[in-house]
């Protein structure tokens, strides 16, 4: 339940909150998500973090389109893996130790959000997952 409360039930009521606040303003700007692209395939063992992941991308495409005529753009990245204290709770699973040895400084999530901001709504960064979100979206996404 913490992983659906931070991924998803937070995400919803935080972005409820500053999108409320920056139209009743007029205020122009971006909202930015990190998911995952682990949200585009099943994930036995990580069912609840897949999901959450699904529907934040969703949600933020949803949502992308809602404000972008108030001048709010909104980003949603699926980061490679980052080098965090992620890993440290592997336990044991091979897939996400083999993906620590290609984890990325975490700058690289800001990069990929301010070069697309104001030009494309999802961001994926993980090669495995282009041929399942171009299938899927209708959204503008890099890739």
């Amino acid at each position: 339940m913490r992983n659906f409360e931070v991924n998803a039930a937070a995400s919803v009521k935080i972005t409820h909150y500053f999108l409320n606040k920056m139209m009743d303003k007029k205020q122009k700007g971006l909202i930015a998500f990190t998911s995952s692209s682990a949200g585009f395939i099943p994930n036995p063992l990580a069912a609840l973090y897949a999901s959450t992941k699904a529907f934040l991308t969703t949600f933020a495409a949803s949502v992308s389109a809602e404000v972008k005529s108030f001048g709010i753009d909104v980003v949603v990245v699926h980061p490679s893996p980052i080098s965090s204290q992620f890993y440290s709770n592997a336990d044991g699973m091979q897939v996400l130790i083999s993906s620590a040895n290609f984890a990325q400084p975490p700058r690289v999530i800001a990069d990929a959000i301010f070069t697309a901001a104001g030009r494309f709504t999802i961001v994926d960064q993980v090669r495995g997952s282009k041929g399942v979100i171009n299938k899927q979206a209708n959204y503008p996404t890099i890739l």
